[in-house]
């Protein structure tokens, strides 16, 4: 991008952060509210995970969302059933028993996938119907108006459930509380992601940690870093580099797991493992939205953190490497 291109963006972004964004949102909010009203002539679009393959927690968010906008656009109500079919976060034997998003976060619709299945007429929806261009990524990094957009769906949208947000605060209680603006959110991605096709290329470990010398040199206003990371041996690092600062939330670690297929696939022998493992991530992105500051590789907790934020922080960066 030319000089000129990235003195226009961030005048437009300026313009648009002080004057438009509000309005804009609160229109936005009252088209959705319009949009997923439900009627007894109403046609739900079943967003299913039958023919999706196994993902992390927020590749599932970014695919739902969008499939939530193309449902609105074509006149349908949006319905989750991550409940009849296997998907990353439903042991074998709760497949058919219970919703998986419901286990993090509230339904998107008032009428259920059972009572749709039963009694409404509906259309099973398929991820490749989406609009690939358009999506909740960097795009609305880079351009405000399609961040508040996004910031708007996800507010909308994906809205944690009672005991999500319960756990959640009580992490962000024991760990950020009185302290958020004081600490700098970093997100490195590792094991499946590196080799995985199509995903953005993530930064080495070295090159987050210069950057993160770079960014406290220039704003000391920055006490601690919280890490989220599924690599043990990033936090080891960061401890022997920044000794004092580091806070991480209960986490489990890959380091010695044979994750080849994805960690989607991984398996443990712990009762309940794979809701405690949503849960644990789940709480990690919560507590970078609350950051004052984001570093992060692109990955969909790192876009999950920034539109929950709302685009607010202090200072935020991405890396743009090309993809794998």
């Amino acid at each position: 991008m030319s000089d000129l291109k990235k003195i226009a963006r961030n005048i437009y972004n300026r313009v648009f952060d002080l004057i438009f964004e509000n309005k804009y949102r609160e229109i936005l909010n009252m088209k959705l509210s319009k949009d997923i009203t439900e009627t007894d002539d109403s046609v739900f679009y079943v967003i299913s995970c039958e023919k999706m393959p196994f993902q992390g927690m927020f590749g599932y968010v970014d695919l739902i969302l969008a499939m939530i906008l193309y449902a609105i656009k074509h006149n349908m109500i949006p319905v989750i059933d991550m409940k009849n079919f296997p998907n990353t976060y439903l042991e074998d034997n709760e497949v058919g028993k219970i919703d998986a998003w419901e286990l993090f976060f509230k339904p998107i619709a008032k009428t259920s996938i059972d009572e749709v299945y039963a009694s409404k007429k509906y259309v099973i929806g398929n991820h490749m119907d989406i609009d690939w261009n358009n999506r909740a990524t960097l795009q609305g990094v880079h351009n405000r108006q399609k961040g508040a957009f996004w910031s708007t769906m996800y507010c909308y949208f994906v809205r944690l459930s009672d005991e999500a947000n319960r756990y959640c605060d009580s992490e962000y209680r024991r760990l950020l509380q009185e302290k958020e603006m004081k600490t700098l959110g970093v997100l490195i991605r590792g094991t499946d992601i590196k080799n995985s096709k199509g995903h953005a290329i993530q930064p080495e470990v070295q090159q987050v940690v210069r950057k993160i010398h770079e960014i406290l040199e220039k704003d000391s206003s920055f006490e601690y870093i919280y890490l989220a990371t599924e690599e043990f041996k990033n936090e080891r690092i960061f401890r022997e580099e920044f000794p004092g600062r580091i806070i991480v939330n209960d986490r489990t670690y890959y380091d010695n797991v044979d994750y080849s297929k994805g960690l989607s696939y991984v398996k443990t022998e712990t009762e309940h493992d794979r809701y405690h493992r949503g849960m644990q991530y789940l709480s990690s992105v919560r507590l970078l939205s609350r950051c004052g500051g984001l570093v992060a590789g692109q990955c969909g907790g790192a876009f999950a953190a920034y539109y929950w934020n709302n685009g607010k922080y202090r200072y935020s960066y991405f890396w743009e490497l090309g993809t794998v």
